[in-house]
């Protein structure tokens, strides 16, 4: 460009050139305009009686590159999210996302500034966004400010965990391998750039395992989910899954035959199913504390054990012992009161089986032998038979007079004289037990009566 010197005002490329007709000059560079480049003003001298010399005045402008300013280091503010901040995670809080700023100068002016490849935009409502991190379960919204009159601008982003990740196996709880990593760049005008590297943090979230209890009475079997925290007479918390879902359950001894699993216990069996749920059958006639431990682990491998413990109380039946007496004299043919109902060879009588579990009788058994507790069937003593049915009501029939008979008794009960008998109660639940049918035998005695006679004297 070409002027005369009358002080006057020249726009160069990359700036403004003020001339004064006494020689001198200023120049200002113009912002966002690049360095390392050259403007050139073509100018005349005119002295007094006309005389022109026309040359150029060239202002050299440095090339100075772009400088980022201190990355957030991760784990720290800015550079951390938690997988737990999921709404699928255990604090579901938000935490899933982070958001910072990157400083940066740039004295050539801004060319371009790019974080992960992307191109990010200078209008903070309307920010580049984009998908990122291994398995696209991140996303980025970005955008840059820049002042032209300071050289100076700031990188806004914002970093959201949208998905669990599923990458670092068995970590539980630290940071998992694949953080996302995203290259920060800024372009001045003449092409320098200035390279960084942002990443994120993602903090693993893990899953808790929480104790379980149930109850049941011996030969029981109860019902619950240790997942959920359900038990038929017990209590529990649901466990926590975590972000990453429960994967699989382990319990501690146990053996899996045609995809059922199975942990013998000390009072019972353990029954479980890959989702939790639980059977226990309580072995019979038995008390105690039967202690499972277990592990819940979650997508990425994260384990938490816990334990499963059921209080077993012994539920056996408690059946009353029963007594009856029977009169030998009663008996037919050779009693002194054969067929007097008054002198009965019977005894009857309705067992107390003892228990809330719907007890039964199952059989009994004495001197000469057992038999089953159908009503019928006659169960040998020593003097006589007992025939019982499963609701506990019995019959003793005396058929044998007892001939051990003390001398003097005069009709008493004897020690000696009984027949006993032991029966076998059982409950729904399977629980066992056995109490004693005692039978009295009264003794049958001669009875004496007075006699007359007459005789002369020497008479037989």
């Amino acid at each position: 460009m070409t002027s005369a010197v009358t002080g006057t005002t020249i726009a160069g490329q990359y700036g403004t050139l003020t001339l004064y007709s006494d020689g001198h000059y200023t120049y200002d560079r113009a912002a966002n305009t690049p360095g390392g480049v050259s403007d050139v003003f073509h100018y005349t001298l005119t002295d007094g009686d006309g005389d022109q010399s026309s040359t150029t005045l060239t202002i050299n402008i440095g090339n100075e590159p772009p400088k980022l300013g201190d990355i957030p280091a991760a784990g720290a503010d800015g550079a951390v999210v938690n997988e737990a901040g999921l709404a699928t995670g255990t604090l579901h809080d938000g935490s899933n996302a982070t958001s910072g700023t990157i400083s940066f100068s740039s004295p050539d002016g801004v060319g371009s500034v790019s974080l992960g490849g992307n191109a990010l935009s200078s209008d903070a409502a309307n920010p580049t966004v984009f998908t990122a991190g291994p398995g696209s379960n991140g996303q980025v919204s970005a955008y840059y400010t820049y002042d032209s009159s300071t050289g100076t601008g700031t990188i806004h982003y914002t970093y959201t965990l949208t998905t669990d990740y599923l990458a670092a196996a068995g970590d539980n709880g630290p940071n998992v391998e694949a953080n996302p990593s995203f290259a920060v760049t800024v372009t001045d005008l003449d092409g320098q750039p200035a390279s960084s590297t942002l990443t994120i943090n993602v903090i693993d979230d893990v899953p808790t395992a929480k104790a379980d209890t149930d109850a049941a009475q011996s030969g029981e079997t109860v019902t619950g989910n240790v997942e959920t925290g359900a038990s038929t007479h017990g209590t529990g918390a649901a466990d926590t899954a975590g972000a990453d879902g429960i994967a699989s359950i382990a319990w501690t001894g146990s053996v899996t035959n045609a995809g059922v699993t199975t942990v013998t216990g000390t009072y019972g069996v353990l029954t479980v199913q890959a989702d939790g749920s639980y059977s226990y059958k309580a072995f019979a006639n038995t008390s105690g504390t039967d202690v499972f431990t277990y592990i819940i682990k979650d997508g990425d491998g994260d384990t938490s054990p816990s334990t499963l413990t059921i209080n077993v109380t012994n539920g056996q039946p408690q059946p009353v012992a029963a007594t009856g007496q029977v009169d030998e004299s009663g008996l037919a043919t050779i009693g002194s009161h054969a067929g007097d109902p008054a002198h009965p060879i019977t005894a009857t009588g309705n067992l107390t089986l003892g228990d809330p579990n719907s007890p039964v009788v199952t059989g009994a058994s004495g001197t000469g032998g057992s038999g089953t507790a159908d009503g019928s069937t006659h169960i040998q003593g020593t003097y006589g038979y007992l025939t019982i049915d499963s609701a506990g009501h019995y019959t003793y029939t005396l058929t044998t007079p007892e001939g051990n008979v003390p001398a003097g008794d005069n009709g008493t009960n004897i020690q000696s004289g009984t027949d006993a008998f032991t029966y076998t109660v059982q409950d729904a639940f399977g629980n066992t037990n056995t109490s004693t049918i005692t039978i009295s035998i009264k003794d049958d005695v001669p009875t004496a009566k007075a006699d007359t006679d007459a005789a002369q004297s020497g008479e037989t």
